[in-house]
């Protein structure tokens, strides 16, 4: 049951990722601007929405987006 969890909060994390960086890239902007956008977006702390159900997950997404930017 836990991996269900961790690919919803997967799905949850790339599908607004994925469309704020392209919205980004049509405007001119660098792709990463838009990955951050939808990191504050869809983040534990967003005063919008809150579409993250477990912390740990998205600290393991973030730091493996971490490495992945590096």
């Amino acid at each position: 049951m836990q991996e269900i969890v961790f690919l919803r909060d997967l799905a949850t994390a790339l599908i607004p990722a994925a469309f704020f960086a392209w919205m980004m890239q049509r405007l001119g902007f660098s792709t990463v601007v838009g990955y951050l956008l939808a990191g504050v977006a869809i983040g534990p702390f967003s005063p919008i929405v809150q579409l993250v159900s477990d912390l740990d997950h998205i600290q393991i997404l973030a730091q493996v987006g971490l490495v992945f930017l590096m």
